[in-house]
């Protein structure tokens, strides 16, 4: 095969480097000499010459020396593909390769390769590059060979020599052997720095301080040291150097005169830090202590997350404190886990009180947590030496700080106790002030401060309010093996064959994929790798249109089609591959049998399982199923599929209760996200998981009836009830409901449920951050992409303008509360971070005032739950009303003591707002100007801003965005 494959007339697509490097690594003649032939006849191939040369040495001795012969006798290293091939195949890198590889760089790899004698000789020579290859050419037969080398050279040899030795070992990667090495050169040469600078990338190579995946346990010392007082010697060693030299010390030339290296304190600091964490000593770890600010950030983090936590000394304790108030957000994270399992002292808190002058927003959040959790006395003198700081800052921990006790009743007393404290503040800013009007009213008598929390349904719902639908039975003369006949007899297989059959006789049609590619029927139907759509994702749509009027002819035989496709059999059976370990699959399906008892009886005793067993073995089998998809996607019967989903669900509803209705399991190797690590974890789904139950949980893709709205509602809101509403301990991998938020408007239009389960839906649940977000999108029309225009296409032609002012009601509550946040978040961030749309110029002016001077954040993907990052994602969500006029935005801007220059900064942050903030404070031009901006800078731009720009220019958007 390979033969033909090289001597083939159009060799170009059968060719691979794969292929090569197969024959590198038989060293069969025949084929080498075939291969040398082709580098010859390469001609102007520099492609297939690199691929060659980069290969050959990828196999045995016998076909690098063939290949090299046939370069050197035919000159060929006149070419630039050949020299970088050889510049990486001897480890010098490609990069200049034309200037390094000379003929008589050539001349000595030929020379040394064929002469053993000569390479040793070479070994004291003074040109560094003959050393270098003469070491490349003793090691190239037997790496180990070089060990015998490395005591008298390292002993004996010059500077250069060892130098030249230790370039030489890094590129062989060969770590065992290195460190070796490495440690014996570090005792000899420890007080030549240039020499350190090559030891350093060997020594302790391979250790990494790494926080994630479950690698903190320390690595052995008798793996790189003969004992702990070797270890401290050479930890000495690093102290020595580090103190001889600057920030960082480059050397260049360095070995070769094109190479240069360079030796920076933070990497003697990392050494000194592997040596601390294997030897576990105390003293070294106060020690280093103030060795590690020359630490790069990352490692700074690894060493505070593996080492010292916990902190075992009042150094460590103190290096740990101080490192909250770090400038790296890496740093400090791993600082206040460390500190989050310690008790603080008095003296430490108060050091944790002189980190709030600082604004980083979450470190300011774990300051303040760590200052809650102290006795209630202390939090007293602590909230109120915050209150009466001269910096802005620490009082807005402290104001902070009070709206938090205020909702826990042990605390009251303290709360009212420090109340006046607040009143005292003189002169708030912007944010104070609002932080203070929402702990005391703003003054007035009218003014009346409500604190709303999910104890209380954030005043708008009772908690303690059950909602029970009225109850709903199957369809009378529902029977399970009527609606599965066509399975249970056989016919659904029938029509599968004849598919099969009907595939068979199209197979060598030929149609065009989405890039152009000629693609047959006998090996795939889609015109894109995968198809979610209709018969507009298939090839020849036209046929497979008519085998269904042909063959199936409704939706209902088409629903049971699917169904067979689905049925899998057991875990074992099924085809997709499974990363996890073989003792978490057992526990799985252990624990997934739980639930065969229950989804036995909803069937009735029919087979349900395993029925897509049958249908692999056919022909075709990839093709039949991908065409069924289609069809069921385009002939969808809503009514249909509802209706028997409904009677499904109602075969198993009875059987549930708020135990069964849930499996778990032990997972001893899930992914931990709080701890970034895989770890021991107890795996908990609902039954809505189980793929027979949920074949029959879809959501509509098209308009029903009020009257099967209603069953379609009321059953699964009868599950979602018995899972608690998806509420568990531990929590659930899963929390779909499988109702959206639509739904539950639908449902409370038609009376189904009051208005409080709505609020509570929207507020107070698992789910409540994605319906919150659905429902301000769709009642927007903020529906940007095919695939939710689609989700939400059964509620399209409904009118929902009599559910927008209970929405708005609760997205002016989640405002109201999330606006008068601190640093810390509020039971309603994760809702507000949700708000897709907000209106008006009082919200807008109100956004403003919480920002007080803080920047926005620019990129949503960093907006995240703090305080500037919720309100950076509110503005950019926030429109102007069609009410809002120029005038009132001025107004209320003048009311709040927003500058224009804020406005205008607004304004650029979200562009819905330019024309009135241009007219507000009378910049000309100012329109024009923005969006000239937008248009040159926005990644993407929507229809509505595209109009806009299109006002002032003829010229595309995407034209203006590449300049």
């Amino acid at each position: 095969y390979l033969n033909n494959v090289l001597t083939s007339e159009n060799n170009a697509n059968r060719l691979n480097q794969g292929h090569l490097q197969a024959i590198a690594v038989s060293g069969y003649r025949p084929l080498l000499e075939l291969e040398g032939k082709l580098l010859l006849a390469a001609k102007l191939q520099e492609g297939l010459r690199q691929a060659i040369v980069e290969t050959m040495d990828e196999g045995c001795p016998e076909s690098y020396l063939h290949l090299f012969s046939v370069i050197c006798d035919n000159g060929l290293q006149r070419f630039a593909s050949v020299k970088r091939g050889i510049a990486v195949s001897t480890g010098i890198g490609e990069q200049d390769s034309s200037e390094r590889i000379t003929n008589k760089y050539v001349e000595l790899i030929h020379r040394f390769l064929n002469d053993r004698k000569q390479a040793h000789s070479a070994l004291q020579s003074k040109d560094t590059v003959e050393l270098y290859l003469a070491l490349w050419s003793i090691g190239f037969y037997n790496t180990e060979e070089i060990q015998t080398l490395v005591p008298e050279i390292i002993k004996k040899g010059a500077k250069y020599q060892v130098q030249t030795l230790l370039y030489f070992l890094r590129c062989t990667q060969y770590s065992g052997m290195n460190h070796r090495i490495s440690k014996n050169a570090f005792e000899r040469w420890y007080k030549e720095p240039s020499v350190v600078a090559a030891i350093l990338p060997l020594y302790l190579s391979g250790l990494y301080l790494s926080r994630y995946g479950g690698h903190k346990d320390a690595p052995s010392l008798h793996d790189y040291f003969d004992s702990k007082e070797e270890a401290v010697r050479h930890y000495e060693y690093l102290k020595q150097i580090y103190q001889s030299i600057s920030a960082k010390e480059i050397y260049s030339p360095y070995v070769f005169p094109w190479e240069s290296t360079e030796l920076p304190r933070s990497e003697i600091v990392l050494k000194m830090a592997y040596i601390t964490w294997m030897t576990n000593n105390s003293a070294l770890k106060d020690d280093l202590c103030s060795y590690l600010p020359s630490l790069d950030t990352y490692m700074r983090a690894g060493y505070i997350g593996v080492v010292l936590a916990p902190p075992t000394s009042p150094l460590q304790e103190e290096y740990v404190l101080q490192s909250l108030g770090d400038r790296s957000q890496d740093v400090r994270e791993e600082a206040y886990k460390a500190l989050s399992e310690m008790t603080l002292s008095p003296e430490q808190n108060q050091k944790v009180e002189e980190l709030l002058r600082f604004k980083y927003s979450e470190m300011r959040i774990h300051a303040i947590n760590l200052l809650m959790k102290q006795p209630k006395e202390q939090l007293a003198d602590s909230i109120r030496r915050l209150l009466t700081d001269k910096v802005a800052e620490r009082r807005l921990a402290g104001l902070d700080m009070m709206k938090t006790i205020h909702n826990v009743e042990f605390l009251q007393d303290i709360y009212q106790e420090l109340i006046p404290t607040v009143k005292e503040i003189q002169k708030p800013n912007p944010k104070e002030k609002v932080l203070i009007e929402s702990l005391i009213g703003d003054g007035t008598e009218e003014s009346v401060t409500q604190h709303y929390t999910k104890d209380n349904g954030f005043g708008l719902y009772d908690p303690a309010l059950e909602v029970n639908l009225p109850e709903i039975t199957q369809d009378k003369g529902f029977n399970v093996k009527k609606a599965f006949e066509f399975i249970c007899f056989g016919r659904a297989k029938l029509v599968f064959k004849k598919l099969s059959k009907y595939i068979e006789a199209y197979k060598n049609e030929e149609f065009k994929n989405s890039y152009g590619e000629a693609r047959l029927v006998g090996n795939s139907v889609l015109i894109n790798w995968s198809n979610y759509g209709g018969l507009s994702g298939l090839g020849f749509p036209e046929l497979w249109q008519a085998f269904y009027e042909e063959e199936i002819g409704s939706y209902d035989k088409l629903l049971m089609m699917s169904f067979m496709l689905a049925s899998t059999g057991t875990t074992k059976d099924e085809d997709d591959s499974d990363e996890e370990d073989e003792e978490d699959i057992k526990a799985d399906q252990k624990s997934s049998n739980t639930f065969e008892p229950l989804v036995n009886r909803m069937y009735a005793g029919i087979t349900y399982r395993g029925l897509q067993k049958d249908l692999r073995k056919m022909p075709y089998y990839e093709q039949m199923s991908d065409i069924i998809e289609a069809l069921a996607y385009e002939y969808k019967d809503e009514a249909v599929y509802q209706r028997l989903a409904v009677n499904m669900l109602l075969q198993l509803l009875p059987l549930l209760n708020t135990k069964n209705i849930f499996r778990q399991y032990t997972s001893k190797h899930a992914w931990l996200r709080d701890k970034l690590e895989y770890g021991e974890k107890q795996v908990v789904y609902p039954i809505h998981n189980n793929k027979f139950v949920n074949f029959w949980l879809e959501m509509p893709q098209k308009p029903m009836n009020d009257d099967l709205f209603i069953r379609y509602f009321t059953v699964r809101y009868q599950l979602y009830k018995l899972t608690n509403y998806m509420e568990h301990t531990p929590e659930l991998e899963e929390t779909d409901s499988y109702l959206h938020a639509t739904d539950f408007a639908r449902a409370w239009m038609l009376g189904i449920i009051p208005t409080e389960e709505v609020y509570r839906e929207m507020m107070g649940r698992i789910s409540s951050p994605s319906q919150i977000k659905a429902i301000t999108m769709v009642l927007n029309d903020n529906v940007r992409f095919n695939k939710e225009k689609e989700r939400y296409a059964d509620i399209k032609n409904i009118d929902f303008s009599l559910f927008r002012s209970l929405a708005q009601k609760v997205v002016d509550r989640i405002l109201e509360i999330e606006l008068k946040r601190g640093d810390s978040e509020t039971q309603v961030t994760s809702l507000a971070e949700e708000l897709s749309y907000v209106y008006g110029a009082e919200t807008f002016i109100r956004i403003l005032q919480a920002f007080g001077k803080d920047t926005f954040i620019r990129d949503s993907y960093n907006w995240g739950s703090t305080k500037r990052g919720v309100l950076s994602s509110l503005l950019h969500a926030c429109h102007p009303l069609p009410t809002d006029t120029s005038e009132n935005l001025k107004k209320l801007a003048k009311q709040a003591e927003i500058s224009d220059e804020r406005l205008v900064e607004a304004a650029m942050f979200a562009p819905q707002w330019i024309e009135l903030t241009e007219k507000a404070i009378g910049w000309k031009g100012l329109t024009s100007a923005a969006y000239y901006f937008h248009a040159h800078t926005n990644e993407t731009c929507d229809d509505k801003k595209k109009a806009i720009i299109a006002r002032y220019t003829p010229i595309d958007v995407d034209d203006l965005r590449e300049g």
